[in-house]
């Protein structure tokens, strides 16, 4: 039919193009969807974090309602407000990602209709709120920000083509982000529970090595007894372990200081 032909309505005639003829397109509400989104049930790295959460790629769902030329938006919405959402007469109406502090709503990830079929290949999940970059390109629909608090949120799909929605899903259940600070959403780090054993263990052993003599000949190390001892210069050397029995020292044999050294009592 050419633009600014009429149809025939009750009694009189509609043109095409009209504002009343956009106004009855709009009266139509759109065909439900019994989909209802949700996060993955699975173990999954990142599921949800302090400013993102995955969803279930809607695969199959709108293949007997959505032509290929249609977009599937999701609409994101603050649980308590999600009752109260309109959904936007044309892509021109769709809410902002910026306006989501005062409208408690916006529509992002637009994505054409035919990458949701069946035999379109394309990741199991979807992200949303991870692009970081689009949040201060003001104006950008499809802006996929960081979500700016815990919520919790609910998410639907709307389907629309050029003339405005067209279907849509359920929404989800209330989805609660996890509380911490920064982009990952993982928070600060808990302390390591042998955190506290580290540096007393890292004292000791910058002692012990600060004792140490050059290497011994059989692969061990020599040491230096304390004067107390009662060793010759401070000290004699104690060979390592696998070392043969060497000669005496001129004083004592070394097996006999290596007793005195481990609090051995010396016989004979």
């Amino acid at each position: 039919m050419a633009p600014g032909a009429s149809v025939a309505v009750g009694q009189g005639q509609l043109c095409l193009g009209s504002p009343c003829h956009r106004q009855l397109l709009m009266a139509v509400p759109p065909a439900l969807l019994p989909y209802v989104p949700r996060v993955p049930p699975g173990a999954l790295l990142g599921k949800v974090t302090a400013t993102t959460f995955a969803l279930e790629r809607p695969c199959c769902v709108f293949d007997r309602l959505a032509n290929t030329s249609d977009a599937v938006w999701l609409v994101v919405a603050f649980a308590n407000a999600s009752a109260t959402f309109r959904n936007p007469p044309s892509r021109a109406d769709v809410p902002l990602y910026e306006g989501l502090p005062t409208a408690h709503a916006y529509m992002t990830l637009e994505t054409a209709a035919a990458a949701y079929a069946c035999s379109a290949p394309g990741p199991t999940v979807l992200r949303v709120g991870g692009d970081t970059a689009c949040g201060g390109q003001h104006g950008q629909a499809a802006c996929n920000g960081p979500l700016p608090s815990p919520g919790p949120y609910r998410v639907k799909f709307l389907v629309m083509d050029c003339h405005g929605p067209k279907a849509e899903t359920r929404w989800s259940d209330p989805i609660l982000l996890r509380r911490g600070t920064g982009g990952s959403g993982a928070g600060a780090a808990s302390p390591s529970p042998c955190a506290g054993t580290m540096l007393p263990l890292l004292i000791l052993l910058l002692a012990a090595a600060h004792g140490l003599r050059e290497s011994a000949p059989c692969g061990g190390f020599t040491a230096r007894p304390p004067p107390e001892m009662g060793c010759p210069g401070g000290g004699v050397d104690v060979p390592a372990r696998g070392c043969p029995l060497c000669e005496d020292t001129g004083t004592q044999p070394r097996a006999r200081v290596l007793r005195e050294v481990q609090g051995t009592p010396r016989s004979g």
